[in-house]
């Protein structure tokens, strides 16, 4: 089964789960394929898994016990009230709530059927000497007016630290992560990867090129 075929049964549930809480169809096809797996079946339709081993007679029963939890529980309030902020926020309050969906799971399902992420999320780029910069990106997506301020934040921090011993070559080292970051925008527009993988290679090649330019300096 790919990625986002149900089975009628889970269909069915989804159908009513959507209907009851008011979560977006696609966060709760997302959920139930997180828990569950693709175009499965279970006897007691307990697709999202309340309890261990819980049992439904009905989808229709099953369905009403999420929308219960989900609309009357102090413990999924928050789910409740990320509805109106939209699918992105509806994934995390889920994975950050006590159901006990991985978060990491949830969030990679919704956004490969999204192809979307579903928070906003924030780089580190470690800097010796002055314990790094977290860059925020708003959105899925860095812009490259994210990548540039990364990029500028990280060469101002690099250099605050260094100070002096900074030699030249150390620079171009660093101006050249830079450049990467903007490659790797414009690989993961064409690629669809998730941006903070690619991220998080452009922050272990920043903080590399500085450790670099701090031994070349001394």
């Amino acid at each position: 089964m790919a990625a986002g075929d149900l089975s009628p049964d889970q269909a069915r549930y989804v159908d009513l789960v959507t209907s009851e809480t008011g979560l977006a169809r696609i966060v709760v096809v997302s959920w139930v394929g997180a828990e569950s797996g693709w175009g499965t079946n279970k006897a007691g339709h307990n697709y999202l898994n309340i309890g261990p081993g819980r049992t439904y007679p009905t989808t229709e029963q099953a369905a009403a016990a999420v929308a219960g939890l989900i609309n009357n529980s102090d413990l999924y309030s928050a789910v409740k009230a990320s509805i109106p902020a939209g699918p992105a926020a509806q994934i995390t309050a889920i994975g950050e709530s006590p159901w006990g969906t991985s978060a990491t799971v949830l969030a990679d399902v919704y956004g490969g059927l999204s192809g979307t992420a579903a928070t906003n999320v924030s780089f580190h780029i470690p800097i010796p000497g002055t314990g790094g910069v977290n860059i925020p990106t708003p959105g899925d997506i860095p812009t490259p007016g994210d990548v540039a301020d990364a990029a500028s934040s990280a060469v101002g921090a690099a250099i605050g630290a260094l100070g002096p011993v900074l030699l030249e070559a150390g620079l171009a080292v660093i101006f050249t992560v830079a450049a990467f970051a903007f490659i790797a925008l414009g690989v993961n527009r064409l690629t669809g990867n998730p941006a903070k993988k690619v991220f998080d290679t452009v922050s272990g090649a920043v903080g590399t090129a500085t450790k670099a330019a701090a031994v070349a300096g001394g």
